[in-house]
């Protein structure tokens, strides 16, 4: 599987007329429309950094290169978080004191929390104030507009009711 994997490919559709060869980590798949989520790294090149895009890997026309080797991954706690079912991210404030013996845990936990919330909960890439974005409604993640599966993303209707796939129960299982 490409998922987390780092990978380099020539990406035509931008610094036209010549192109770019940029360098991404794979996110997200979307079975539906057979596209990869990437999010990309600073181009050597241009000196510029590419919004997230879905990609197709599996056109003769996209070459792409992996450029490490699978890793055994053991992830942490703060990792699998987003993923978990119920997983709300609780914005909190620096007012916030707790003198308990829970302290430093609740500190780890607003942490985390705080670095949720300011991120895409898709390609983990930092949510400017002038991108457009999406919150979904069960679990309050955010999201920005072009990384939601694709379809998704040109049907702008309903947005204020929007619900992420992570809290949309499967009709097929």
């Amino acid at each position: 599987s490409l998922l987390g994997r780092r990978i380099q490919l020539h990406r035509s559709d931008v610094n036209y007329p010549y192109g770019d060869t940029v360098v991404g980590k794979v996110r997200q798949y979307s079975p539906t429309t057979k596209k990869w989520l990437l999010s990309f790294e600073m181009s050597l090149k241009t000196k510029t950094k590419y919004e997230a895009a879905w990609i197709s890997l599996e056109t003769k026309d996209c070459n792409y290169k992996v450029l490490e080797k699978k890793k055994k991954f053991k992830p942490t706690e703060s990792d699998l978080l987003p993923f978990l079912r119920g997983f709300q991210c609780i914005p909190t404030t620096d007012d916030d004191k707790n003198d308990d013996d829970e302290e430093d845990a609740l500190k780890g936990d607003k942490l985390i929390s705080k670095l949720l919330s300011e991120r895409c909960n898709s390609c983990v890439g930092y949510l400017a104030s002038n991108q457009e974005k999406i919150k979904c409604i069960k679990c309050h993640m955010k999201f920005h507009i072009g990384c939601i599966e694709p379809d998704l993303a040109t049907n702008k209707k309903n947005l204020e009711s929007w619900i992420c796939s992570r809290c949309t129960t499967c009709k097929g299982c």
